[in-house]
Order: C-alpha cells, then sequence, then structure tokens
C-alpha cells in the first residue's frame, strides 16, 4: 500500500517533548544536536525543560516542533525506508518538514527557514493583536455567513481542519464577536485557541512579505515525492510551483480537507505522522474514517 508522509504544525508542542527519544537514540540525538546548531537558540533547554511559557512562543515552537519532526523522520527512514513513499504534506507549519524529507530544501537551510517564519510570525503577532478561533460542528456555510455578518475583512477562514472545524483567524474583538454569535446560534464548543497570534490571516502581511523575500534566496530542488501543499490543496512537484506556493502560505487558508481528498483521489489510503505529538490522526478520521494514519513515536 502507497503511503503518504504527514507533518504536524503549531500546538503539537509539550514540554519534555523528545526527550526520552533523545537519550535512547543516537540517530535522533545527532538530528537534534545539529539543529541546534544551526538555530543558535537552546533548543534542547526549551524542548525537554520548558518553561511552557517559552518553548509556546511562536518563534520557539514553530523551530522546536520541525526538529522533533525531522528527527522522528530520520529515525522512520533508517529503521523503514521511504522507497512506498509517494507524497508529503504538513500542516501549515508541518509543510516544511514535507519540504525536507522530500528533498526539495537541506537541512540547514529547512531550519534557518523555520526560524525566520517563527520570528517573523511572533513579531507580527505582537504588533498586531489578533487570535483564532472556532465553533465546533457548525457548517462551512454559517462560518461564512458569520464572517460577513461581523463584515470585517481582517476576519478570514483560515484552516479548513475538518467537517464542523473551520478556524477564523483575525483581530481579538472580531474572534470575540464570532464566538459571541456562534454560541447565541447553540454552538456551545465555540472557543478561541491558545495561540499568540492570528495566523493565516491578513494580519500576518508583513510577515508574508518579508517571509517571502527570504524564500526567494533559497534553492528549491525536485522533490523525490510529490508535495501536498497548504494552498492549492493538490500535489506539486515543479520546484518554482513550490517556491510560489511557500510564499503564499502565511497568508493563505490551510486546505488541509482538500489534501486528505486528493489523497483518497489518487488511491493513497495510508500515511505516518511525524510531530511531538499525533494532531492530525483525529483531524483525518474525521475527514475519512476509512483512511488509515498512524504515529510514529519513534520508541
Amino acid at each position: 500500500m502507497v503511503k503518504a508522509l504527514f507533518f504536524t504544525g503549531q500546538g503539537s508542542q509539550f514540554v519534555g517533548m523528545g526527550k526520552e527519544i533523545y537519550e535512547k537514540n543516537s540517530l535522533f540525538r545527532k538530528t537534534i544536536d545539529r539543529a541546534e546548531e544551526i538555530l543558535e537558540i537552546p533548543l534542547k533547554k526549551l524542548m525537554f525543560e520548558g518553561p511552557e511559557f517559552e518553548l509556546t512562543l511562536t518563534k520557539n515552537a514553530q523551530p522546536a516542533i520541525l526538529a522533533i519532526s525531522v528527527g522522528k523522520f530520520e529515525v522512520y527512514k533508517s529503521e523503514h525506508g521511504i522507497e512506498e513513499i509517494k507524497y508529503a504534506l504538513g500542516h501549515s507549519l508541518g509543510e516544511f518538514g514535507a519540504l525536507y524529507a522530500a528533498e526539495v530544501i537541506d537541512f540547514e537551510n529547512v531550519f534557518k527557514l523555520v526560524k525566520k517564519r517563527g520570528e517573523l510570525m511572533h513579531k507580527a503577532g505582537e504588533k498586531h493583536k489578533g487570535t483564532m478561533g472556532v465553533a465546533l460542528g457548525m457548517s462551512e456555510e454559517e462560518v461564512k455567513e458569520i464572517l460577513n455578518k461581523i463584515g470585517d475583512t481582517r476576519l478570514v477562514l483560515a484552516n479548513y481542519n475538518a467537517p464542523g472545524q473551520y478556524i477564523v483567524s483575525g483581530p481579538v474583538e472580531s474572534v470575540d464577536k464570532f464566538i459571541e454569535i456562534s454560541k447565541k446560534m447553540g454552538y456551545r464548543k465555540s472557543i478561541k485557541l491558545k495561540v499568540s497570534a492570528a495566523f493565516h490571516s491578513p494580519l500576518m502581511k508583513e510577515a508574508a512579505e518579508e517571509f517571502s523575500k527570504y524564500v526567494e534566496e533559497i534553492e528549491f530542488k525536485k522533490p523525490i515525492f510529490k508535495i501536498i501543499q497548504n494552498v492549492t490543496g493538490k500535489a506539486h512537484e515543479d520546484p518554482k510551483e513550490i517556491k510560489e506556493n511557500i510564499k503564499k502560505q502565511i497568508l493563505s487558508p490551510v486546505k488541509f480537507m482538500d489534501q486528505i481528498k486528493f489523497l483518497k483521489e489518487n488511491g493513497v489510503e495510508e500515511g505516518i505522522e511525524f510531530g511531538p505529538k499525533g494532531i492530525l490522526k483525529g483531524l483525518v478520521s474525521r475527514i475519512d474514517k476509512d483512511f488509515n494514519l498512524e504515529f510514529f513515536d519513534a520508541g
């Protein structure tokens, strides 16, 4: 059975992540040590000891999650090989893990890119106060109706995660209005997410513009397997196309449901998930209960 590689995004971090594997597995340890050298931040201390507040900061969480994901992928690759892999994808930040696995971007550059991405998004979050929210169980049409009713063009549908899980992103006051209206409609599980900024919204415009310039300087190679990208929900193998989609990613919605639909339409029903913890497995099961996504813990 053909498999796809999945890489988790921001929000999957936790204090202590990777510590046990680091102590037991020499290949994982080597990968983390090398990542720390490139990043020039106290990566291991942040991951293993925290504090949680520091680890959760966008500028720290993004490179830390990438390090865990890449480390586990290297262990999987050494133990199982990647001959049966045809596609790789990730959720937002996770797409960079996919780019590394498919050899589009080399080890040093992928960490430099994600460090810059995290710093720029962190800075944008401090300058433009925003957040994200969800009304669990609400349809896409209802979400869009509320957004139109609120009338703030900076408030957008940012993540198409799964049926009944459409994430909105924008200014704090507008997300609060969205939550308030949702609760009045009877959606009791209407909540703000524990994030520090309005990711994939117009409040990230400056970060996206700066990141785009930085991405332009990095070499993107032809992938050894196709990348299913967040921006389009479809597979790409042209390095120029992949790079252009990455430039757009910070501002564009994450079309995760379309990515899973694409896999199914192309006969893929199995995948391996890499990250600190299995976040995507639950989303995938809600999109397609027959899709078998296994979390690789490298234990």
